[in-house]
């Protein structure tokens, strides 16, 4: 970070409070109106890329900065349409570019990638885009992708919440945005509100996917939406939104799934006659969004506006689990699997005849070729050769394999009261190791990194006599757990196993302990430490042996946000037809 962003960030602090009184003071009509002439005249070389505005002021071509999903340090930048026509028709109607467009404001929502050293601080450096100097290089600061792509749409009023807490914290909470644009809708004067909940990077929140159930028996998604709606209602009624209002809710994976909860409690609240405006003016497209509630109106006429757009072969959107009775708002369009073996792949790749029909092939063609623009080709602050390997890989995964993973919980656990019980503190506490979520800090690198091994998490988190205490009980053995790692390194050093099949045993092994040695901490008693993991390894082998034993590997990939842009550039799922 430059000095003048440590200057510039301190002065910002000091005047914040102030600032934002004196803000709800004026009129929202007045301050849009002065942020709509302001964008015009936006400086167009911001630090995040260049602003290109047609001479339209209902349409805006634009650039905007995300980091990738698979390793959050990588800053990418691609290219949205902003069209206020999008928002002409009733939310009800399914809008194809719209539905881009929100995925589009998901991934800008995502923590900078430049701002992963102060990982674990809680980090003061938020910005909005009346306190940001021209001179400020926003990318520095965890919000400034979604900050510089505010500033060139035009959207002001702009609040932010979470983004400054360290991405450690595993509660269950959402970092989210809200701004106001005003457009012009068949002549008449709108506000246009996005509600923007943090859809990448947002570290070990990850973990608060796995509360099925908290003290009010609600999920950890929908616990996050909560907070993120009575943000929403607040800035309704600070800055009097009436009739001539609509709400626009992007979202992706996890954020997606506070914004389905928000979008949902807006349209009950709607229903009720709480707000002036109605139903077809809330608009939202969700991506991957994961299951979050068991209320009976899921399916309600008045969560129409709501679409989820979920890949069939996406494991993330099966949590929470169906069998337990758990559902998404709104309606539900699928992404079909285009499902080929490797060695397929390989062929195609190779110009060589496979089995699947000719319009299958090309659409994989295309979308690879997208992903492999967005990912690759588009990153700013990396060069990559990429791997022939993986070029086609999201397609690389069968539908039926994903099924395991719906029916993992209760096969393991026996019910979602059970799980609560005995299971959920286990399972909050490995899926951020697990997924690389929780970070420690490397004094001679100067910058948080991901744990080495799961002997140092857990090391840190509870000293070393947890091994100790774990192997008196019986429930771990360091020999045990060093002989697996080194026969999976001997494979590897033999060539009798692939990199990625290393990678996934190695998981494997990290789970069985890592679930033993925390569900020991949390006071579950010896019998049933040893029943559940031998239950999961069962579980686990038996799938593997089903299928490709790469097949848990490849699912990573069916659930990258680049991949699902690549996907809807290219095909629409409400038409169900490719787009020439």
């Amino acid at each position: 970070m430059n000095n003048l962003f440590n200057q510039k960030t301190q002065k910002i602090k000091e005047h914040n409070k102030k600032r934002r009184i004196n803000l709800l003071k004026k009129s929202v009509v007045s301050i849009l109106v002065v942020a709509t002439i302001g964008s015009v005249v936006l400086n167009n070389n911001s630090a995040l890329g260049k602003v290109e505005a047609s001479s339209k002021k209902d349409v805006i071509e634009f650039e905007y900065s995300s980091t990738a999903l698979d390793d959050n340090s990588i800053h990418l930048r691609n290219k949205g349409v902003f069209k206020t026509e999008y928002f002409s028709k009733p939310s009800t109607e399914y809008n194809h570019d719209l539905a881009v467009l929100s995925l589009n404001m998901a991934l800008a929502s995502s923590t900078t990638a430049e701002s992963y050293n102060n990982w674990g601080d809680d980090y003061v450096s938020v910005l909005d885009t009346f306190n940001c100097p021209d001179d400020v290089d926003l990318s520095t600061a965890r919000n400034g992708y979604i900050v510089d792509t505010y500033k060139k749409l035009g959207f002001t009023n702009d609040v932010y919440e979470k983004y400054e807490v360290s991405l450690n914290d595993t509660s269950d909470t959402i970092a989210f945005s809200i701004a106001t644009k005003e457009i012009r809708v068949d002549g008449k004067k709108e506000n246009l509100v996005i509600c923007n909940a943090r859809s990448v990077s947002y570290g070990a929140e990850w973990a608060s996917n796995f509360t099925m159930s908290n003290e009010e028996n609600k999920t950890g998604f929908f616990a996050a939406g909560e907070i993120f709606y009575d943000a929403i209602k607040k800035y309704i009624e600070e800055y009097d939104l009436g009739k001539n209002t609509k709400f626009w809710f992007p979202g992706y994976s996890r954020g997606g799934a506070a914004a389905n909860v928000a979008a949902a409690l807006l349209n009950r609240d709607i229903a009720k006659g709480k707000y002036q405006f109605t139903n077809e003016d809330v608009y939202a497209y969700i991506y991957a969004t994961p299951q979050v509630t068991t209320d009976s109106d899921y399916n309600s006429e008045i969560h129409n506006n709501i679409f989820n757009i979920v890949n069939e072969a996406d494991i993330v959107p099966r949590t929470a689990p169906n069998m337990w009775g758990f559902k998404r708002f709104g309606k539900v369009l699928t992404i079909p699997q285009i499902y080929a073996s490797k060695k397929e792949l390989t062929r195609i790749d190779e110009g060589k005849k496979v089995k699947l029909d000719a319009e299958s092939v090309e659409l994989i063609k295309k979308i690879s070729s997208e992903y492999n623009e967005i990912r690759y080709t588009n990153c700013v602050n990396s060069a990559y050769d990429i791997d022939p390997d993986k070029t086609y890989i999201g397609f690389a995964i069968n539908t039926e394999f994903v099924q395991f993973f719906d029916n993992i919980f209760y096969t393991i656990t026996g019910g979602l009261e059970e799980y609560k019980e005995k299971y959920q503190g286990v399972t909050k506490e490995i899926v951020p190791f697990l997924i690389s979520c929780s970070r420690t800090y490397d004094v001679e690198q100067g910058k948080w990194v991901a744990y080495d091994s799961l002997a140092d998490y857990l090391c840190e988190k509870y000293g070393t006599e947890i091994f100790n205490e774990a192997s008196e009980a019986g429930v771990y053995s360091q020999a045990e757990y060093t002989e697996k790692m080194t026969s999976i390194q001997n494979m590897r050093k033999y060539k009798l196993i692939s990199e990625d099949t290393v990678s996934l045993l190695e998981y494997c092994v990290n789970t069985y302990y890592g679930v033993r040695i925390i569900a020991y901490k949390y006071g579950i008693d010896i019998e049933t430490i040893k029943e559940f993991t031998g239950s999961l390894l069962d579980t686990v082998w038996q799938n593997i042996r089903k299928f490709n034993v790469s097949d848990p590997f490849y699912c990573k990939y069916v659930h990258y946000a680049e991949f699902y842009l690549a996907w809807m550039r290219n095909y629409n799922p409400y038409t169900q037809m490719i787009i020439e």
